[in-house]
């Protein structure tokens, strides 16, 4: 099987163009047939074209889909502190959008979570040992809380297998082939070491 690009473009209004995006697309080497566009705002979340675009590679199978979103969600975060959590956290947000089949409640649940980091947080250490205690006590019962929810849930917690019969195996070694994730994974390596220097 040949590794294949795929593109996703999107404009903000009907009287933006795409075109230059396109050019650059084409130029990347993407074909026609794997480009996706929407004309949409940033604030819907339910696109159509990016929707087909999951649609295309959700075939390669939903642990790998999952796993790839989390890996590239952790590595966006650019330093090595943040990239364990957020891969944790790419897991969950994966998993939910391949679930639900929207973006909504991914972005919802990011929000919240980055606003337990830049808003609770301070807030709390305003109270100074009984902020912290009170934070430790969030942070325990949500872990415990994300557990419990593992365990009630597990049998419900299903991967669909991919339609290509590749094992899982190989469809990772494709997946870090690709020039872009290699390119991809070398940046975030160099950032999170720039934050050493």
């Amino acid at each position: 099987m040949n590794a294949q690009l795929y593109g996703y473009i999107r404009v903000s209004t009907q009287d933006q163009h795409e075109a230059r995006q396109l050019d650059a697309m084409r130029a990347f080497g993407v074909p026609p047939e794997n480009l996706f566009l929407d004309k949409q705002s940033g604030k819907d979340f339910l696109r159509p074209a990016y929707r087909r675009l999951l649609d295309r590679l959700r075939p390669y199978g939903d642990r790998f889909a999952v796993g790839a979103s989390a890996l590239c969600f952790g590595l966006f975060h650019g330093n090595f502190n943040q990239i364990p959590y957020a891969a944790a956290l790419g897991l969950v947000f994966g998993y939910v959008a391949l679930r639900t089949g929207c973006l909504w409640q991914t972005i919802l649940l990011h929000a919240m979570v980055n606003f337990i980091a830049t808003g609770l947080i301070p807030l709390l250490e305003l109270w100074g040992d009984w902020g912290e205690e009170l934070l430790g006590a969030l942070i325990l019962g949500s872990i415990l809380l994300g557990v419990v929810f593992l365990i009630v849930r597990r049998r419900e917690l299903r991967a669909a297998p991919g339609q290509y019969g590749l094992s899982q195996g190989r469809t990772w070694r494709l997946f870090f082939e690709n020039p872009g994730v290699i390119v991809f994974c070398l940046l975030a390596l160099l950032e999170s070491l720039s934050y050493f220097l």
